[in-house]
C-alpha cells in the first residue's frame, strides 16, 4: 500500500507537554491503560522547540524548512516523503530521550497530493484516526 508520507510523533505514553503551556495536554490522554495513539501526538515537537529556542543544527534547520515548505495548504499535516530524512529527524528528536516514533500516514484526501511507495520498508497497520482540519 502506498502512503502519503511520514511524521515524527510522540509515543502515546509521552504525549504531553510537561511544562503545561496549553497547546498540548499536561498529561498523556488516556482511559485506563489505553493511550491516545492517533495522528495528533505532538507532531515534530522537538523540531519546533529547537527552532524557537534557536538551538537546531544547520542540517536540521534545512530539513525543518523542507518539511514546512512541503506542508499541504489545506491540511495541518507536515509530511516527509523521504524515509531517510524522516529517520534523521526522528533521531534528532530522540537525541536526549526516546520519546518519539516514526509514523506512516495515508488518507484518501491527502493522497490527492500524491503518494509514495514505501518500498521494502515494513509498516505495521495500527488503525484509523478520525481527524477534521481545524478541530484536532
Amino acid at each position: 500500500m502506498n502512503i502519503c508520507g511520514f511524521m515524527v510523533l510522540r509515543k502515546p505514553v509521552f504525549n504531553y507537554d510537561e511544562r503545561g503551556r496549553g497547546v498540548f495536554s499536561r498529561y498523556a490522554p488516556r482511559i485506563g491503560d489505553i493511550y491516545y495513539s492517533g495522528i495528533y501526538r505532538m507532531p515534530w515537537f522537538e523540531l519546533d522547540e529547537g527552532y524557537h529556542s534557536k538551538t537546531l543544527p544547520d542540517e536540521i534547520i534545512q530539513l525543518r524548512q523542507e518539511l514546512h515548505d512541503a506542508k499541504l495548504s489545506w491540511s495541518d499535516f507536515m509530511l516527509l516523503s523521504d524515509v531517510d530524512k524522516a529517520i534523521k529527524l526522528l533521531n534528532y528528536s530522540n537525541k536526549d530521550k526516546s520519546l518519539n516514533e516514526l509514523t506512516a500516514v495515508y488518507s484518501k484526501q491527502l493522497a490527492r497530493k500524491g503518494t509514495i511507495d514505501p518500498g521494502t520498508l515494513v509498516i505495521d497497520y495500527l488503525g484509523i484516526d478520525i481527524y477534521r482540519h481545524g478541530y484536532g
